[in-house]
């Protein structure tokens, strides 16, 4: 076991406002070389006499000429410091109610021939704990703050085949965070959504689609006879990935088409369509008609042209294409 000085500890008391912050300073010169004892551990004891989680954050201002300082801790008072883990700071710890925690700062000689300065400034916080949580992508992330702290935007998170939306303080995403802001620790949730846009043409007589209430991409050229609506549907992925595309067909049978362009091909606004250009041709029903298609679509930018052709049927009301898009990839948050 190496020679441990005891300095004084804290006991860290049941305060609900802002940290409580104590310093103060080693100092030891050792002007003789070679240096005998090249590592000086100095052992401070907290203990939380409050009926709460509390936590201690300990910070170094080192001005040490020829050591390093490193942070290590424990809750065993007897443990040998330099079998723990070394630390190049210790932002916070959190202690139960009537816990304790063990700190070591350690300076270590550097070079043992030339005289050395053990000299930092030591500062510690202390005060009631909270806990900060990140959900991203159904994962999270715990990270212990003292209440009232001032909580700061974290680094962007990044999912596969996702565009990230922002911060929000609920599961269902009405409600945005702004940052910064001071929080007792609470929950903050990562919007992501799928990386495609929808985008109408801009050809003369393009009715387009139109997001409707049950989430479906819709036609909007119902009743107009020899009418068509024309999108392009653009994806920026990446990571390779499987796109469905669920779509409904209301039309007269065999009349009425939802157009699917082959990957990466354009369709045009004409009322007919080079079959060479379509991956798939939805004939039309009288009733609702459900059907899916798939794409294997690459990493990158790639497109799909999605149309519906209306022709002079009497069935004027009704007829519509619409089509939902789901992603499918192999990968979370990286």
């Amino acid at each position: 076991m190496p020679d441990v000085k005891i300095l004084a500890g804290s006991a860290a008391p049941d305060i609900s406002g802002d940290t409580t912050t104590e310093e103060i300073v080693i100092e030891d010169d050792v002007s003789s070389s070679p240096i005998s004892v090249p590592t000086k551990i100095y052992k401070y004891a907290f203990t939380n006499t409050s009926s709460t989680t509390s936590a201690i954050g300990l910070n170094s201002i080192p001005s040490a000429s020829n050591v390093t300082v490193r942070y290590a801790y424990t809750t065993d008072a007897n443990a040998d410091p330099l079998s723990l883990t070394q630390l190049d700071s210790l932002d916070i710890a959190s202690m139960e109610a009537g816990s304790g925690i063990y700190v070591y700062i350690i300076l270590n000689v550097v070079d043992t021939t030339l005289p050395a300065t053990y000299t930092a400034n030591i500062s510690w916080n202390y005060g009631k704990a909270g806990l900060m949580k990140y959900v991203v992508n159904g994962e999270t992330t715990t990270e212990i703050i003292f209440k009232n702290a001032l909580i700061e935007e974290p680094e962007t998170p990044t999912v596969t085949n996702k565009n990230f939306m922002g911060w929000y303080s609920d599961s269902s995403y009405s409600t945005a965070v702004t940052f910064p802001f001071r929080s007792q620790g609470q929950i903050l949730y990562a919007k992501f959504v799928d990386p495609y846009t929808v985008e109408n043409t801009s050809d003369s007589g393009n009715y387009g689609f139109e997001l409707n209430s049950s989430g479906y991409w819709e036609s909007q050229n119902n009743g107009v006879n020899f009418s068509y609506s024309l999108c392009k549907v653009t994806f920026n992925l990446t990571a390779s990935a499987t796109v469905t595309f669920t779509v409904i067909n209301y039309a007269e049978s065999n009349y009425d088409f939802g157009i699917f362009s082959n990957l990466n091909t354009t369709l045009t606004a004409s009322y007919t369509e080079d079959s060479s250009n379509v991956y798939k041709s939805f004939k039309g029903s009288s009733s609702a008609s459900t059907q899916t298609l798939t794409y294997d679509i690459p990493t990158g930018t790639s497109y799909i042209y999605v149309k519906y052709r209306k022709d002079s049927s009497v069935s004027n009301y009704n007829d519509s294409l619409q089509f939902k898009v789901a992603i499918t990839t192999t990968g979370g948050v990286t």
